[in-house]
């Protein structure tokens, strides 16, 4: 239930001849686009020449100060009942690069944190200067309050967005619902309220941080169990901070617990429980950690027991709640703001994150670390931090102990610049290899092959190193791959020396010429081609559904099909192509989350995904490719395909991260994301950290490399050729 007044639109906002629509772009006096948020107006502005019949567009050019990103988007109240919403739009594209572009996007919001979010897929690129229909729908989320409509560039070239429409329901809205001006009450005092103390935070003593990290579980244990506070109805952040500054000021810890117990107050003994069938149920928390304290006192021991066992009367929390996936999403948490009480919003941060993987990451007990020593010493570390970029790199090490590779900040906190080196690179053979280059560079000296010794004078080994205990990644393969093609990013304003070595000789070269990598080993060139021997080859990297069909109609006519997946889709797929490729139904994964009304606690979806016969295709012989690059999405759709009639996977390990991914809102715009899904193969093995592996392992060398040979396409074909010996 929305906590604001629910308002029934009018007849005249569903008026689809309004000539004065809050979607048009429409221009102020001071030739500004007017109601719309652009993410740079100088790169952004309306264009009355450019016109789509006859409507005013509006350019994003990010050309003109060699951005890699901008958007324009528009956000108004959710206050009115409906089912479903959509916009959609035209797009137009100019010298747009590889594997980018334009989208559309549709959001909808808490307190500025996403509940849901969709773009238009796949991007819309620079193949001619027509304008292009996209379309994004959603369901309505019962939890949000506001929606946010927008389009976005990414990449070098230009855009051009026209026509915008939002429906409700199936109608066209061309007028803003009514505001609602129903407001909700301010809570007594508020974070703002809360003033510095005098006190050298990177001063105190081991035990006073011990016993933030001993409040740290208390008050997070409070927030997903205790009644009164899961409801959301207090302040549980302005607690926090006001309970630290108390314990750092020298009061006990257990005094400060029972203090805010006599708040909160014990919630009587419950007959209403929540049910889950048992059979559904993988894993139950064991939630023991303030047994093995000996600080806690009797007082608080006892009304954690009672409150632990009185946890599933309520159901969900107001911080972790069901999306339409049935996983928990935390957008209910403030972005907070580090301008004020530093040190204390910096122990919130550390606080509610913990906390978030400790109850909500659905491989918890797959850590291999003691969890709860870490918590005690990275609050040691957080009170010892100078920068912010050092209370950073401590939430990556946080993140690292998940080995998750999707787990990571919003932000890439060593990052050189926004301009990325035309290359991609591979660890092959223990060296860092250039695999691909993406722009001509006739007069560098670099080639395919080439070693990369070091970066500006820098080890590239020793840079790699840095990072890694910041890098949480579930193979060795992937986080290399990653955190190499990560310092390609460097800065647009001055040329990067690279070292570099070529059989046994070296030589250095100052590159300037950036271009946005294509992020995929799959071959250059259109995404559906036909090899030697008659060999239908599709790369999901930049596919669409009409090449798909494409693809099935010449892999109908040949029986010969190579799947590349060494990169991600630009399309989801999965089932439009495996389903017209199986004649029987095929059932691939298992899934499971922590269910939202039951903190830790891992139980099976109902839902098992399944490829079902749909004007099917049988083929001779299936390979699908396979490497580090081929993560998430990828693995997903991976494990599907392997299961069709005649397939074999040939190349190397995938990334071992698979499952949608979830969001927490930290400080000064920062989140953080992790796997929230446990994807189980149709045996019940996960694939997370395992990754994919190949029935044939091959993987290139730098000689492959620098003679254009892509070794595992060859052996593919040699493969598919040999089946019908």
């Amino acid at each position: 239930m929305r906590l604001f007044l629910i308002i029934v639109l009018l007849a005249s906002s569903y008026s689809a001849n309004s000539a004065d629509s809050f979607t048009e772009f429409k221009i102020g006096d001071d030739g500004q686009i007017r109601d719309w948020l652009l993410s740079d107006d100088r790169a952004i502005r309306a264009d009355t020449e450019v016109r789509y019949e006859n409507q005013v567009s509006v350019k994003i050019d990010n050309d003109l100060f060699n951005a890699s990103t901008n958007y324009v988007l528009r956000s108004f109240p959710l206050n009115f009942e409906a089912e479903t919403i959509e916009i959609r739009a035209r797009i137009r594209t100019k010298d747009t690069g590889a594997f980018a572009g334009a989208n559309i996007f549709l959001r909808q919001d808490i307190s500025g944190n996403a509940v849901e979010f969709t773009n238009s897929q796949p991007f819309v690129s620079a193949k001619d200067n027509n304008w292009h229909a996209v379309r994004v729908a959603q369901a309505v989320n019962s939890h949000a309050e506001s929606i946010v409509i927008g389009a976005f560039l990414a990449g070098p070239g230009a855009a051009w967005f026209s026509d915008v429409e939002f429906w409700v329901d199936g109608k066209l809205i061309t007028e803003l619902p009514a505001s609602n001006n129903t407001s909700v009450a301010a809570t007594e005092r508020s974070l703002s309220d809360l003033q510095e103390i005098e006190i050298n935070w990177q001063k105190l003593d081991v035990t006073t941080a011990n016993d933030l990290a001993r409040w740290m579980k208390v008050w997070g244990f409070f927030k997903y169990f205790h009644p009164e506070v899961a409801l959301g109805t207090l302040d549980w952040d302005f607690i926090f901070v006001e309970s630290v500054q108390s314990l750092v000021m020298g009061d006990d810890v257990n005094d400060i617990i029972n203090t805010v117990l006599a708040q909160i107050g014990i919630p009587e003994e419950s007959t209403e429980k929540v049910a889950t069938q048992s059979s559904h149920i993988l894993v139950e928390p064991i939630l023991d950690w303030y047994l093995n304290d000996e600080v806690y006192d009797s007082q608080v021991v006892a009304a954690i027991e009672s409150i632990r066992s009185n946890r599933h009367s309520f159901g969900e929390s107001a911080y972790a709640f069901s999306d339409q996936l049935a996983l928990p999403v935390f957008a209910r948490e403030k972005q907070l703001s580090s301008n004020n009480l530093t040190w204390e919003i910096r122990l919130l941060v550390l606080a509610r994150l913990w906390n978030v993987l400790e109850y909500w990451f659905p491989y918890r007990e797959e850590i291999q670390s003691d969890w709860y020593g870490t918590l005690s010493q990275l609050t040691v570390k957080t009170l010892e931090t100078q920068s912010e970029f050092e209370f950073k790199k401590i939430l990556e090490e946080l993140l690292t102990h998940l080995n998750d590779g999707h787990a990571g900040l919003s932000e890439a906190i060593f990052k050189e610049g926004s301009c990325y080196l035309p290359f991609t690179l591979r660890r092959l053979e223990a060296d860092i290899i250039i695999s691909r280059i993406h722009k001509d560079l006739p007069d560098s000296k670099v080639l395919l092959g080439d070693r990369i010794i070091a970066i500006n004078g820098q080890y590239i080994d020793a840079l790699i190193e840095a990072q890694v205990p910041y890098f949480s990644a579930s193979n060795d393969s992937h986080r290399d791959y990653s955190i190499a093609n990560g310092l390609m990013a460097r800065s647009c304003e001055q040329p990067t020396v690279l070292t570099l070595g070529r059989d046994q000789e070296y030589h250095q070269v100052a590159i300037s010429e950036y271009e946005v990598p294509e992020p995929a080993h799959s071959l250059p060139g259109k995404a559906v081609q036909t090899l030697d021997d008659d060999v239908t080859y599709l790369k999901v990297a930049g596919i669409d559904f009409d090449m798909v069909d494409q693809a099935i109609k010449l892999s109908r006519e040949t029986g010969k099909l190579i799947i590349d997946v060494r990169g991600y889709p630009s399309e989801f797929i999965l089932y439009y192509l495996g389903n017209q490729l199986t004649q029987e139904p095929l059932m691939f994964a298992r899934l499971a989350r922590i269910d939202p009304a039951f903190p830790g606690r891992l139980t099976m979806l109902e839902h098992t995904p399944t490829l079902t016969p749909q004007e099917s295709v049988n083929l001779d012989g299936i390979v699908i490719l396979v490497d580090e690059a081929s993560i998430s999405q990828s693995e997903f759709s991976v494990m599907a395909w392997r299961e069709l009639p005649n397939t074999t996977i040939i190349g190397s390990t995938t990334a071992g991260a698979i499952g949608n991914v979830r969001i927490v809102p930290l400080m000064d715009g920062l989140s953080a994301y992790f796997t929230g899904l446990r994807v189980y193969d149709k045996n019940g093995d996960d694939v997370q950290y395992v990754g994919i592996v190949p029935d044939i392992y091959i993987r290139p060398t730098p000689e492959n490399l620098r003679a254009g040979r892509d070794v595992v396409v060859e052996k593919a074909i040699e493969f598919l050729n040999s089946m019908n010996d």
